[in-house]
C-alpha cells in the first residue's frame, strides 16, 4: 500500500526497546509461539507519536501468516489500518503508528 505522503520520522529510544523487551519476555513466560510474539512486537514497533491500544487479542489469529497478510486477515486490524489512514488523510498507516494490545497475550 502506498501512503499518500511518507510519515514523520520519529527517532526510537532505548525506552522503546526495553517496551518490546517486555512484550517479547512476557509473551515467553506465557509460552506464546515465536510467531505471536514476533506479531506483537511487530505492532508496537512502530513510532510512539501515535499509539493505538486495543482491549485485547483476537483468540482467532492466525499467526503463521506474514505481518501484512496478518493484519489484513484480522477484522479490527484492518478496519483499524482504515480509520488510521483516514483520520491522518493517508500519510499513516498501522504500519506506522504503534499498536498494543492493553492484556497481551
Amino acid at each position: 500500500m502506498q501512503l499518500g505522503r511518507a510519515p514523520p520520522v520519529v527517532l526510537s529510544t532505548v525506552t522503546d526497546a526495553a517496551a518490546i523487551k517486555l512484550i517479547e519476555d512476557q509473551g515467553k513466560r506465557l509460552g506464546r509461539s515465536t510467531q505471536e510474539i514476533q506479531h506483537a512486537c511487530d505492532l508496537a514497533r512502530g513510532p510512539r507519536d501515535i499509539v493505538s491500544v486495543l482491549a485485547r487479542p483476537a483468540s482467532d489469529h492466525n499467526y503463521m501468516l506474514e505481518f501484512g497478510e496478518f493484519v489484513e486477515n484480522s477484522p479490527a486490524l484492518r478496519a483499524l489500518n482504515e480509520l488510521i489512514l483516514f483520520a491522518t488523510k493517508l500519510s499513516r498507516s498501522i504500519f506506522t503508528v504503534s499498536v498494543i494490545d492493553e492484556f497481551s497475550f
